[in-house]
């Protein structure tokens, strides 16, 4: 289970963030956008609503960007 009920909610507010965009190796939303869906074999980000292999690369994604925004906060 995920902590977050809409994937492309979530995939929209990620790709606006400089951290998750630095995180994918790029510095605009739009990259970022391109490489989330490459990564999750999508062309558009409205994929994730009913491509369950989509939702578990954009899980494992999410739960891996998550893991390093923890290590690197010192509180």
């Amino acid at each position: 289970p995920t902590h977050y009920e809409n994937r492309v909610k979530k995939a929209g507010m990620l790709c606006r963030e400089e951290d998750f965009q630095f995180y994918l190796g790029t510095d605009s939303e739009l990259d970022a956008a391109n490489k989330l869906c490459k990564h999750c074999g999508i062309e558009s980000r409205t994929e994730l609503y009913g491509n369950a292999n989509a939702q578990a690369k954009f899980d494992r994604l999410v739960l891996a960007y998550e893991n390093t925004k923890v290590k690197d906060d010192p509180f």
